[in-house]
């Protein structure tokens, strides 16, 4: 059965479409208060950083259109409020990108087409990049948008920056890029009628901006196993909270009662 998609979706549609996707269900690992709060994300330097390579691989056309550096004036002048309040005139419409930011951009693209990455390439480059589709699965609406698709080769790949290469496990259980994987792979298979593998393509926000790519599903147990036993646990936790539309049957909030503390593994000496 094949699910609705829609290639080149603008970002700021996808986004106010309501249906559930990995970032809002995964607030429930944090708790329910954190699901049910509209409070906005706060964006980081390092998510923006994040964000512009991603577009810068993905989707280059739209990078190299849709932003401008920004020039080197000083603002806190007279003259540099005016200057900078005419380039913002000139360049309506675009993003501009820190001069910190642009010249990180600059060596993580050269290090990634340094030639000794010719993997990670090809999986960002030979693919669909930011398809968004929909679907009915458990009872519930989703929407997912992988950030590249090979439909031939039967991969999904997601880029992601890091602190490290070494560091990146522990992000990825502690951001559920695990989940997403589980997600993901949920929703292309639903929509293809075929088995896909997912990728990761690791680079470290640092140099020497290396670079690395990870396959899911390989590892006993692989983190697409645990993602998938994470996700099944989060659907479930949702489902049987909205059942009673997040209170107790008293009436009392989910939360309001007293629980025991969860000792972390380092703290289990006895």
């Amino acid at each position: 059965m094949n699910y609705p998609s829609i290639k080149k979706m603008p970002f700021d549609e996808y986004l106010a479409r309501p249906e559930m996707h990995k970032s809002r269900l995964f607030l429930l690992d944090k708790g329910v208060e954190h699901f049910l709060s509209d409070e906005p994300v706060k964006v980081t330097p390092d998510m923006i950083l994040g964000s512009l390579a991603h577009q810068m691989f993905l989707e280059p056309a739209d990078f190299v259109n849709g932003k401008i550096v920004e020039p080197d004036i000083n603002k806190k002048t007279k003259a540099g409020k005016a200057a900078y309040a005419d380039f913002l005139k000139a360049h309506k419409g675009k993003e501009i990108v820190s001069r910190s930011h642009h010249e990180k951009l600059l060596a993580m693209s050269d290090s990634m087409r340094s030639g000794r990455y010719k993997i990670a390439m090809s999986l960002l480059t030979d693919c669909e990049p930011e398809m968004s589709i929909f679907l009915e699965w458990e009872g519930i609406s989703w929407k997912v948008r992988p950030d590249g698709l090979n439909e031939k080769k039967k991969i999904v790949t997601e880029y992601k920056t890091a602190a490290s290469i070494p560091s990146f496990p522990n992000q990825v259980f502690r951001l559920g890029y695990d989940v997403q994987a589980a997600l993901y792979l949920e929703a292309v298979e639903a929509y293809f009628g075929e088995e896909f593998s997912f990728i990761w393509v690791v680079q470290e926000k640092a140099p020497p901006y290396a670079v690395a790519v990870l396959d899911a599903s390989l590892g006993n147990p692989s983190p697409l196993e645990i993602g998938q036993a994470r996700l099944n646990n989060l659907i479930e936790k949702y489902k049987s909270l909205k059942a009673v539309d997040f209170k107790l049957p008293d009436g009392r909030f989910i939360n309001d009662r007293i629980k025991a503390l969860k000792v972390p593994k380092r703290a289990e000496y006895l």
